[in-house]
């Protein structure tokens, strides 16, 4: 017998020697970790690591720690030895393929996020950051198809179910494209949750969710009152009844559902917000500057109240102190668009027109690259109107040619501007066309109609100048000195001079205006 020891043997006792090297150095940095010395402990795992390539678990641990100290190459390399193993998990393929993905090697994460999701079909994240990819890269169909292989998955668990319909949930909430599909996949992945059993309370909220991003409220009500039944006066289930109830506008009975979140935990500062909202929509405005205040006393650092309570405060004809709760906002979140741009509106409310149009340029330098997302036709339309009233007409109408450059069938702005080139008695033809347009989105608006009548009397038309204006008096919910105006000059020019002496002293009544003054003491 030949007695030199087979290969065999060899490649065992030296396998045998790196799982031992392995163990060491693994149980050195278990030491090492417990002596608080993290750098060094990983540095040991490390060599563990490398000596036992088929450990997932230190392997997966490993990389980890080094996507959070940014150290992605490090991360790759373990993972691509563990990777090499047979029988090697989806969730350390997953792992390797986002490391891909982190590093712009896209060929290479796909490759492994297929990988991951054919070693383990229910691992979900996989297909999630799968279809995210090729979200990215713009093939939203790849995208879709990547999330309906989950529910090829054979699965009798309702908690899988569910799981798949958060993925469509997900895409939904992030892409335009496919909506009826994702929704008709969302629907089936919910009913196969309930035909497994889902009807313990965490799962019936999450059914509920569902239902909810499906647009089927009358189900999610169903599934989230039951909730209540089983766990009366939850204050999680409260959140999300509420919620929704917000979104339908049937808010008396979502104020019932935040009044017991407020009582079950008074230190949130959430309920009173929704509670401060809810008061907001019912144009109980100093209740909800009370509550918005609140919020701030609870936690100062909750954006979104600080803006609420500057709507609130303008809404009761207080830009002071709207201006004064903005100026304490923007002082913890200056880069905060909403608040910057409220500010605009809150000086221009207070006449002082060269600080709003300050705050304006800061918005819109502070919207940047994401301008699409801030920056719309009624942005400059508000320019425009803050302009007009500082009578500073040429730079009102560059901004509303920007409004209509975004949106050219914006009715407000075509409106103001045939409105203003009527006042100057330029661009008359034109004026009438936009007017008109206008008066196409809003027939019955009082004010587009003046500006009709108004525009057709510059042209010396005041027979066809006369309807308009009349039926704009009579929509009119109070008397507007301009409208009443306007009609006392057409009816002067079509010779009813009673008439117009009757409209221009309405307009003065609702008005005084030292210009029609004179018009009316012209009759003596």
């Amino acid at each position: 017998m030949d007695s030199r020891r087979s290969r065999a043997a060899i490649e065992t006792e030296a396998e045998m020697d790196r799982k031992v090297r392995a163990m060491a150095a693994f149980s050195s940095g278990v030491l090492l970790a417990e002596r608080d010395e993290p750098e060094a402990a990983y540095q040991r795992f490390a060599e563990a690591a490398e000596s036992d390539p088929g450990n997932e678990a230190l392997a997966t641990d490993l990389a980890r720690h080094y996507f959070q100290k940014d150290q992605t190459d490090k991360a790759i390399a373990v993972l691509e030895r563990t990777a090499a193993q047979p029988g090697v998990s989806g969730v350390t393929l997953a792992l390797l393929a986002d490391a891909y993905a982190r590093t712009g090697r896209e060929p290479q994460a796909l490759q492994f996020f297929e990988a991951s999701i054919r070693a383990t079909p229910t691992l979900l994240a996989a297909y999630q950051q799968l279809a995210a990819l090729h979200l990215a890269a713009k093939r939203p169909k790849d995208a879709l198809a990547t999330l309906e292989r989950a529910l090829q998955i054979r699965s009798t668990e309702s908690g899988v179910w569910l799981n798949v319909a958060d993925l469509y949930s997900w895409y939904l909430r992030t892409e335009e494209s496919g909506k009826d599909q994702a929704r008709k996949d969302l629907r089936e992945a919910l009913n196969r949750a309930e035909a497994n059993g889902a009807k313990d309370p965490p799962e019936l909220v999450r059914l509920a969710k569902g239902y909810l991003d499906l647009g089927d409220s009358a189900r999610a009500q169903a599934y989230l009152t039951k909730v209540n039944e089983l766990v009366p006066k939850n204050p999680a289930i409260a959140a999300t009844l509420a919620e929704m109830l917000i979104r339908e506008g049937r808010l008396n009975e979502a104020k019932d559902h935040l009044e017991l979140l407020s009582r079950a935990n008074p230190a949130s500062p959430m309920p009173w917000y929704f509670l401060g909202v809810v008061a907001l929509q019912q144009t109980n405005h100093a209740e909800a500057v009370r509550l918005f205040e609140r919020v701030i006393q609870i936690n100062p650092d909750f954006e979104p109240a600080h803006a609420d309570l500057a709507a609130a405060l303008l809404n009761q004809d207080d830009p002071k102190g709207a201006v004064e709760a903005l100026r304490r906002g923007l002082e913890k979140f200056p880069a905060s668009f909403r608040l910057v741009y409220l500010t605009a509106l809150a000086e221009a409310r207070r006449k002082d027109y060269d600080r709003s149009l300050a705050a304006f340029r800061k918005a819109e330098a502070l919207a940047g690259e994401d301008a699409e997302k801030f920056i719309d036709h009624r942005f400059y339309f508000q320019i425009a109107v803050m302009l007009t009233e500082a009578k500073r007409e040429a730079e009102a109408e560059e901004y509303l040619n920007k409004s209509l450059a975004l949106e050219p069938d914006y009715d407000e702005a075509l409106n103001h501007l045939g409105y203003t080139w009527a006042e100057k008695g330029k661009n008359l033809d034109k004026a009438l066309e936009m007017i008109e347009r206008a008066l196409k989105a809003e027939p019955e608006n009082p004010a587009y109609l003046d500006s009709l009548g108004w525009v057709l009397f510059r042209l010396g038309r005041p027979a066809e100048a006369l309807p308009p204006l009349e039926k704009a008096v009579r929509l009119l919910t109070k008397p507007d000195a301009t409208v009443l105006d306007h009609l006392g000059d057409v009816l002067q020019a079509l010779g009813r001079k009673e008439n117009a002496r009757k409209a221009w002293t309405q307009s003065i009544a609702a008005e005084p205006s030292e210009e029609v003054r004179k018009k009316l003491e012209s009759f003596r």
